[in-house]
C-alpha cells in the first residue's frame, strides 16, 4: 500500500510538472518536484483551480441571454430580496449587480452599508468596494480602501486585488509604487495580464530593455500553450507583439 501511494504521488507530480511546462509556468516545476505534496497542492489551488473556475463562464450563457432580453430583471429581483431581508449578503449581491450594470455610485453606497458591525473590516467586501471605486474612476478612494484593507487584514491575499491596487496606483501616476506592486503580483498571477501591464509601465518609464524582455517571455510562453489557453491570453500576447514591433 505505501508503494502504491508513493507511486500515485510521483504520477501526480509528473502530471502537474507537465501542466506547468505546457502552460508556460516553468518556475513552478522546481517547487512541484522539490516539495512533492505541498508544492503540488499550492500549484493546483493557485494555478489550475482558477482556470477551472473560469470555465463557469460557459454556464452563464443562459443567464446572459436573459439579461439581454430584460437587462434590469436581476436588479429588480435583488432589490426585492433586500426589501424582504435587509442583510449584508443581500446588500453585497445587489452591489455586485449594480457594478455590472454600471451603477457605481449606488454600488459604493451599498458596500459602505455592508461595512458595519461584524462585517466592518470584511476583506472581501472591502476589496469589492475598492473595485467599485476603481471602475467608477474614483482612484484616490480606491487606493484609500485598499490601504485600509491591508491595515485591517494584513494576512489577506488576493491576486486580483493586488493587480487592481497596482492599476489604481498607475492611474494616480504613482509609478514607482505601482511598479513594485506589479513586480510582486506578476510572480504568481495566473495568466499574462499582470506581466503585460508590468511591462507596459516599464516601457512608459523608459526601462525598455526590461520591458522588451518581458514581452518576449510572454510570447515565448504562448507558443507552449494549448489552444484554450491561447484564446484566454490572446489580448496580452497581441499587446506584447505590438510593443515589440
Amino acid at each position: 500500500m505505501p508503494i502504491f501511494a508513493g507511486g500515485l504521488v510521483l504520477l501526480l507530480q509528473a502530471a502537474l510538472a507537465f501542466h506547468a511546462f505546457k502552460t508556460g509556468r516553468e518556475r513552478w516545476i522546481f517547487i512541484i518536484i522539490m516539495v512533492p505534496a505541498l508544492g503540488g497542492l499550492v500549484y493546483f489551488l493557485t494555478q489550475i483551480l482558477p482556470d477551472l473556475q473560469q470555465s463557469s463562464a460557459a454556464r452563464k450563457v443562459s443567464s446572459d441571454v436573459a439579461k439581454m432580453v430584460n437587462p434590469t430583471r436581476e436588479l429588480q429581483r435583488l432589490r426585492e430580496n433586500l426589501d424582504i431581508v435587509d442583510s449584508v449578503k443581500n446588500r453585497q449581491l445587489l452591489a455586485r449587480e449594480c457594478v455590472n450594470a454600471g451603477l457605481y455610485e449606488e454600488a459604493i453606497e451599498l458596500y459602505k452599508d455592508c461595512l458595519q458591525g461584524r462585517s466592518e473590516h470584511d476583506p472581501y467586501i472591502m476589496q469589492e468596494l475598492a473595485t467599485a471605486y476603481f471602475v467608477g474612476e474614483c482612484y484616490a478612494e480606491a487606493k484609500d480602501t485598499f490601504l485600509r484593507l491591508r491595515e485591517a487584514s494584513p494576512e489577506f491575499r488576493s491576486t486580483d486585488g493586488q493587480l487592481l491596487y497596482a492599476r489604481t496606483l498607475e492611474h494616480l501616476e504613482e509609478d514607482d509604487d505601482s511598479l513594485r506592486e506589479y513586480e510582486a503580483v506578476a510572480g504568481y498571477f495566473p495568466g499574462e495580464e499582470a506581466n503585460c501591464r508590468y511591462a507596459l509601465l516599464l516601457k512608459k518609464n523608459g526601462r525598455t530593455e526590461k520591458a522588451s524582455e518581458m514581452f518576449n517571455q510572454i510570447i515565448t510562453r504562448d507558443r507552449r500553450r494549448s489552444r484554450q489557453h491561447k484564446r484566454r491570453e490572446k489580448q496580452w500576447v497581441d499587446i506584447s507583439r505590438q510593443n515589440l514591433a
